[in-house]
């Protein structure tokens, strides 16, 4: 935001004049970096998210690991048709709270059966679900 402003700055002062509208850009400019920036790392948080969560279902016993995985990886793909605009946010809303009451119902059905990876698994599916709405809202 700083690399905005000076830039904004040093345009004001090529000017004849400085005007209001060229440090009104410029802080216009550097919020909209900011925003950018926070979509960014919010959909790296959930891909990362998403990735863990894979990781720890692969370690579960049949056939709960291989349920498990195809709804994460339906999950990623809505994700995916939301980041290209093919699906619409209200749509992706409800198809997301489906998926994971599946999730969270194969997760449950790991953790009756034992498995060792009880709280990673957890932790993962918590990750995931965690301010679901305002990740899909960002698209």
């Amino acid at each position: 935001m700083f690399v905005a402003w000076e830039i904004g700055k040093r345009m004001g002062q090529h000017e004849k004049g400085h005007t209001r509208s060229s440090k009104f850009d410029a802080f216009t400019f550097g919020m909209s970096i900011e925003r950018h920036d926070r979509r960014r790392l919010m959909v790296v948080a959930d891909s990362n998210a998403i990735g863990d969560f894979y990781t720890c279902a692969a370690l579960l016993n049949e056939p709960t690991r291989t349920k498990l995985q195809a709804v994460i990886q339906q999950y990623a793909q809505l994700r995916l048709a939301l980041a290209r605009g093919s699906v619409s946010i209200e749509s992706a809303l409800d198809t997301s709270d489906q998926m994971h009451r599946q999730m969270t119902e194969l997760v449950g059905q790991a953790l009756r059966e034992g498995t060792p990876i009880a709280v990673s698994l957890t932790n993962t599916l918590n990750a995931v679900s965690s301010n679901q709405a305002s990740r899909l809202s960002a698209f």
